[in-house]
């Protein structure tokens, strides 16, 4: 994964970026994610591509992620999906957002998220931040009360 990012002059993220199940390196330009993609199938190189903050781009197993982690939590756990409630604000949450949980995006959030407004169990708040999480969470039922304090 590395060698073909490296091929298309993408530049690596520092060290603390990079782990053994994550290679990180800089984007800002969306319009290239295609053309990464195509090289990265025709590498035959399976692969989680996480494209977040208009300048970051994660690959990960393919089988991992947010969404999938908790998802299995979920069901190794025996927990009602319709009673987890995930909150994100950026693509690196995209996954998690699109899983079956009730998801909240917070008013701080990057534009990459945008295209999920309107989208089936994702809900957007005015709150940023942890604020926006309890606004949510209130919003859908999980807490009560005020939480203007």
């Amino acid at each position: 994964v590395r060698e073909v990012l490296l091929e298309r002059g993408l530049e690596p993220q520092g060290d603390e970026a990079q782990t053994p199940r994550k290679v990180s390196f800089y984007l800002s330009d969306e319009e290239r994610l295609p053309e990464i993609e195509r090289a990265l199938d025709d590498a035959g190189l399976r692969r989680r591509l996480i494209w977040s903050h208009g300048r970051f781009l994660d690959l990960l197993p393919h089988r991992a992620g947010k969404g999938s982690a908790i998802r299995y939590l979920a069901t190794k756990w025996g927990l009602d999906p319709k009673r987890i409630a995930v909150a994100g604000d950026s693509g690196n949450d995209r996954e998690m957002l699109t899983a079956r949980f009730p998801g909240i995006v917070v008013g701080n959030h990057a534009p990459e998220l945008e295209d999920l407004r309107g989208k089936r169990g994702v809900r957007f708040v005015s709150e940023p931040h942890a604020r926006g999480v309890l606004q949510g969470l209130q919003e859908l039922g999980f807490v009560d009360g005020d939480l203007s304090t």
